[in-house]
């Protein structure tokens, strides 16, 4: 796994993807989906 810091400055952590592409891609798709708390 690898943790982006997104412009927002919220640390997400993505499965680690092939390319940037495809990296930015997912951070844009769960930037998208409501973020639940972590318990």
């Amino acid at each position: 796994m690898r943790r982006i810091l997104d412009l927002t400055g919220v640390s997400i952590t993505v499965p680690v993807s092939e390319s940037a592409e495809e990296a930015l891609e997912r951070v844009a798709a769960m930037l998208e989906t409501p973020v639940e708390p972590e318990a």
